[in-house]
């Protein structure tokens, strides 16, 4: 029985290999078919003009005029008329791939008044063969059918070259969001190694930052990654220090946020939040923080101004955390961060441009 065992065994390893094989070789033909398709649709797409663009309907007359003319040559060979529409059904499909279903249809209605008006019109004007309008609507209706299919075709074509596109892009993207993450936690984490005095220290700093980071990320997916409301990213970043009677929140216009500067701003205020707990006016029993947000012109205002503190500052040494909140707005063009620190007050204020559709609004 051992041996007989061994003996099935052994013919079964084949067996399997071959399975596996086969699975792996259709995987690999289904990714080369996915290339060839990607390869396909870059070399041919570029040729091919507009969808119901004037283009697209002066290719369809040209393929016309072609059908008309390959009609002669033939003719002559076969030593007899041909039927009439023999030559026009590869060009409304043409057409129609080139053109897409309107353009289809309008080479249908031109090859139709084209074969009429050459080899179909009656020998006797005003009579009306029977045959011949069957004829006529016969092709009208195949060849509507026709051009449905080669325009659908068109048109898959052109969904599966912008789902490339997209797909692409959404790769590239995410390759550079990820790489600029990996850059600002890199970042944070010299700066951080560089003034910690221990690794409990370290941990405990790069934790908090990591951790206000994170909910920038969270809050940008949820928003696909667009301008974010102003009022959500301040509630979202100062949820842990909120509700405090002697922190005031007031958001007297709706701004948003870009994107490109939402982590860095949410550090930032952050970062002013922590201060304020640590030795600020929210560790003073008698400070108060308020911060307001409006619109002057054409410019955001985000101003944080704390009075009381706690522990008055000494020495103009800059820090990490006076360098996030400097940097905040340095992935927005014409941002600007004012932060001062005086004996019993911190002062820091965010402009940033309003967006164009927006000033527009405004006036």
């Amino acid at each position: 029985m051992r041996y007989g065992d061994l003996y099935a065994n052994f013919r079964a390893v084949p067996a399997r290999a071959v399975k596996v094989g086969l699975v792996l070789d259709w995987k690999a033909v289904m990714q080369d078919a996915s290339k060839v398709k990607s390869r396909l649709i870059d070399k041919v797409r570029p040729w091919l003009p507009p969808p119901a663009s004037p283009k697209a309907y002066l290719c369809a007359v040209i393929l016309i005029g072609l059908a008309v003319l390959a009609r002669i040559p033939m003719d002559a060979v076969a030593r007899q008329p041909l039927p009439p529409y023999i030559t026009l059904y590869p060009a409304i499909v043409l057409g129609a791939f080139l053109g897409g279903v309107r353009v289809g249809l309008f080479a249908v209605v031109l090859s139709a008044v084209v074969a009429w008006t050459l080899w179909m019109s009656p020998p006797t004007p005003g009579a009306l063969d029977p045959l011949r309008i069957m004829t006529a609507l016969v092709y009208l209706c195949t060849a509507s059918v026709t051009i449905l299919t080669s325009g659908m075709a068109r048109l898959l074509l052109d969904e599966l070259a912008s789902t490339e596109d997209l797909r692409q892009r959404a790769a590239q993207e995410s390759v550079h969001r990820i790489k600029n993450l990996l850059a600002v936690v890199q970042s944070i984490s010299r700066k951080i190694s560089a003034s910690a005095g221990d690794v409990k220290s370290y941990r405990d700093r790069l934790d908090e930052r990591l951790n206000a980071l994170a909910v920038t990320q969270d809050m940008l997916l949820k928003s696909e990654w667009q301008d974010l409301p102003v009022e959500e990213l301040v509630h979202a970043t100062l949820g842990p220090f909120l509700p405090n009677p002697r922190l005031h929140v007031q958001i007297e216009y709706g701004a948003s946020v870009p994107a490109r500067a939402v982590a860095q701003f949410s550090m930032a205020l952050y970062e002013l939040a922590t201060n304020a707990m640590k030795y600020g006016a929210l560790a003073n029993p008698q400070g108060s923080v308020e911060l307001r947000v409006r619109r002057l012109d054409d410019h955001f205002h985000i101003e944080w101004q704390e009075r009381g503190l706690a522990i008055s500052p000494s020495g103009d040494r800059v820090g990490l955390g006076t360098k996030v909140i400097r940097s905040a707005l340095s992935a927005v063009p014409a941002g600007q961060v004012h932060y001062e620190v005086g004996p019993v007050t911190v002062g820091c204020r965010f402009v940033w441009p309003a967006p164009p559709s927006e000033r527009a609004d405004a006036a």
